[in-house]
């Protein structure tokens, strides 16, 4: 709609009359579109052109006719508004007539521009868990419409239900849960409208801060690698991965000291475990490792995981065998072949194979194989015959060998020395003679029963034994010396005459020997007289008896059990009482 207003002049005077014109015209009107017409009234020969003036750029008047044309684009947001300066003039009879018109142009503002934000694409950070109602971000649009048609309203397209936005002020805020886990980028967009429905976009990208609310945990419950003992320092032995669905760690690993404590093994900041000294599987063969690690480093907030490291060591074979059997062993002469005469024992710290022995007799220091050695348990047998006589002492050298590659060997030198045993005749006495008093004390020496032997004096050590002729056992023998002694008390009045048959032979299965000893217990006065009626002996004798005296009265006898001059008895009344 165009409103013109024209002020003319109210009396026929052309030359004082003041003309003013008031246009209104849209802003998207096409070029060449009539505003108005300052068109003077009753007479047709005035001419128009405009004075120079800003308006001048955007209009044209008709210099016939008076009227006002667009010359270019209108915009209201560039001009609101414009005035124009004409000049009308004609001709007279005596001189030319001009008149000068004023003319104001109001440009109405029309909704021709759409919302426009400054960019197409903005970003957002929202650490995860935030409450509801958090502030997010702000997205602003602008209008270059006036009035009503630069009222902006905001609304979210495609977007999670996690956010909302302020429809007037367009501030983001958190409407729900939101996990990084779960999503870690939001992509939505903000429209904006306007009152005359015109809009744009603008794409946001909305990422989510991780907070630390999730534990590390290693890829294995536990993990298990074998390494050979000789590896060297600084070997990797493997590489232990973690899972931390939170993004902001920082992993820092750690041994246990509990089951490292030589500290032969370290973890680096990237989990590889490595040999940090070395190692001897013969001191420890396996070792059980805990390895922690953590996400963050405080004052942060920090989670902590663990999990087992299993590392065998393996053997290598870098020891040789210890000999721990005596050096010297003893055998008897005449033995049969195959006689066990001692064992030789290695041990090795290596294990399986090489620990695993071999023993032999080296042939260099035993060249007559009178002696052989079992080459799997040692054992050192005859093989040939034994006569001290010949030879008394054996040096041999052992070698025991293992079964690593390459093969370890340790030596030992032993001696076997050999044993006499009684293979010549010993010769006793025929007869021994002893006396022995019949009160001699346990223990006496009564008698020694000796022989002679050509063997080695240690072997002529006999057995000796009491074979018969003492069946009370009142005396014994040494075994070793032959000494016969009191065993128990003597009594010659029992016995007066011991004669033994006395044994000797040089083992338990050699052939005995026998000599014969005559033992006299000798009497000692040790026994009273006895009555035979006893203690008390009563008479009976007849009043006024007349003699010849002496007269018999009774007779009494009495026994000693000693013997010879100690049984001689005599007899004599030491006192007398008369009974009546």
């Amino acid at each position: 709609m165009i409103k013109v207003r024209t002020d003319g002049l109210e009396n026929a005077y052309e030359d004082i009359r003041p003309l003013f014109f008031e246009f209104e015209v849209l802003e998207d009107v096409r070029l060449g579109y009539i505003v108005g017409s300052v068109a003077l009234e009753g007479n047709s020969n005035w001419k128009y052109h405009s004075v120079s003036s800003e308006g001048n750029d955007y209009f044209d008047v008709d210099s016939t006719n008076g009227d006002i044309m667009t010359k270019s684009k209108l915009d209201y947001e560039l001009v609101h508004d414009v005035i124009l300066e004409i000049i009308a003039s004609k001709s007279g009879q005596h001189s030319n007539v001009e008149r000068s018109i004023s003319v104001y142009v109001r440009i109405v503002d029309v909704n021709d521009n759409r919302p426009e934000f400054a960019e197409n694409t903005t970003w957002m950070v929202i650490k995860e868990n935030s409450a509801i109602g958090t502030f997010i971000g702000q997205v602003s649009a602008e209008d270059k419409d006036s009035g009503d048609y630069g009222t902006i309203d905001y609304a979210l397209v495609s977007a999670p239900s996690a956010v909302r936005i302020d429809q007037k002020s367009g501030i983001i805020t958190v409407a729900g849960s939101i996990d990084r886990e779960k999503e870690s980028v939001y992509h939505f967009k903000v429209r904006a409208t306007d009152v005359g429905g015109l809009s744009s976009e603008i794409e946001v990208l909305l990422f989510v801060a991780d907070k630390n609310d999730n534990v590390p945990r290693f890829e294995l419950e536990s993990y298990s690698t074998e390494i050979p003992e000789n590896v060297n320092v600084g070997t990797k032995l493997l590489t232990l991965n973690v899972v931390d669905e939170d993004s902001d760690y920082d992993f820092s690993f750690e041994i246990d000291r509990r089951g490292n404590e030589r500290r032969l093994f370290a973890i680096d900041q990237d989990g590889i475990v490595y040999v940090a000294a070395p190692l001897d599987r013969e001191y420890n063969a396996k070792h059980s490792l805990r390895i922690i690690v953590t996400d963050q480093k405080p004052p942060h907030k920090v989670f902590s995981a663990s999990t087992t490291l299993s590392v065998i060591v393996t053997d290598v074979n870098d020891n040789a065998p210890k000999f721990t059997s005596p050096s010297t062993f003893f055998v008897f002469e005449e033995v049969p072949l195959g006689t066990l005469v001692g064992i030789v024992n290695a041990v090795d710290a290596d294990f399986g194979n090489n620990a695993q022995l071999q023993y032999r007799v080296l042939p260099a220091s035993h060249p007559e194989a009178i002696f052989i050695v079992d080459p799997v348990f040692g054992y050192i047998q005859v093989n040939g015959r034994l006569d001290r006589e010949k030879r008394s002492v054996y040096h041999l050298t052992i070698d025991a060998t293992d079964r690593g590659s390459p093969s370890l060997t340790s030596s030992t030198n032993i001696t076997i020395v050999l044993l006499d045993i009684d293979d010549n005749e010993s010769i006793l006495n025929e007869v021994y003679y002893g006396k022995i008093a019949e009160n001699s004390p346990i223990g006496q020496h009564v008698v020694h029963v000796t022989f002679e032997d050509v063997d080695e004096v240690e072997n002529s050590a006999k057995i000796f034994a009491i074979e018969s002729g003492d069946p009370d056992n009142d005396f014994r023998i040494s075994t070793r010396s032959g000494l016969i002694v009191v065993n128990k008390h003597l009594d010659a009045e029992y016995r007066s005459v011991y004669n033994l048959s006395i044994s000797m032979r040089c083992s338990v299965d050699s052939k005995k020997q026998f000599t014969r000893v005559q033992i006299e217990v000798i009497d000692v006065n040790d026994e009273r007289p006895r009555f035979k009626e006893g203690d008390h002996l009563v008479f009976a004798v007849a009043e006024n008896l007349r003699g010849p005296y002496p007269i018999v009265l009774g007779s009494t006898i009495a026994e000693d059990r000693d013997q010879d001059q100690n049984g001689t008895i005599s007899y004599a009344i030491v006192q007398v009482s008369l009974y009546i």
